[in-house]
């Protein structure tokens, strides 16, 4: 006769079967909650809930219960943004549709008709090429004023 083990006996699925009074994991992806023998927490003391019967007056080490998959949920806040962008394009949209008539435009010397979304475009770009252009002297006077003001002090303490 050889020994070999005996097989552990199955299931109609043939899924093993636990010897009684076993405690099973639950299937994968199944949720392990609170409360759940797979949280360990269930009666009888035995999981990972202190008892009472370990050292000192605290019952042991504590352990967190096993937690299963972590579904989020998105705030709603996270809505306001892509909601926002989605009104602007609409508005945008919108705006060129309803400024598509031709203007005329005197330079002077010669007259033009152009679409008013294009001057509209143009005096946008300009504007914010003038207030760049402000904000990047603004920051070069600050910076100069900062090296003034340090070697002012370096001199000072001299």
């Amino acid at each position: 006769m050889t020994d070999q083990p005996t097989p552990p006996a199955s299931g109609p699925s043939g899924v093993p079967t636990p010897p009684p009074g076993a405690k099973m994991p639950p299937p994968s992806g199944a949720p392990v909650t609170q409360g759940s023998p797979a949280a360990g927490t269930g009666s009888g003391g035995t999981g990972n809930q202190p008892t009472g019967k370990g050292k000192g007056k605290g019952g042991g080490s504590v352990t967190p219960p096993i937690q299963g998959p972590v579904v989020a949920k998105t705030p709603w806040t996270a809505y306001i943004r892509p909601t926002a962008l989605a009104l602007v394009v609409l508005y945008v949209v919108i705006f060129v549709f309803l400024n598509r008539n031709e203007v005329e435009i005197n330079f002077l010397f010669f007259t033009t008709f152009i679409p008013m979304i294009f001057l509209l475009i143009g005096m946008f770009v300009i504007g914010a090429l003038v207030a760049s252009g402000v904000m990047i002297g603004a920051r070069r006077r600050a910076g100069r004023k900062a090296e003034l003001a340090a070697v002012r002090a370096q001199n000072a303490g001299k």
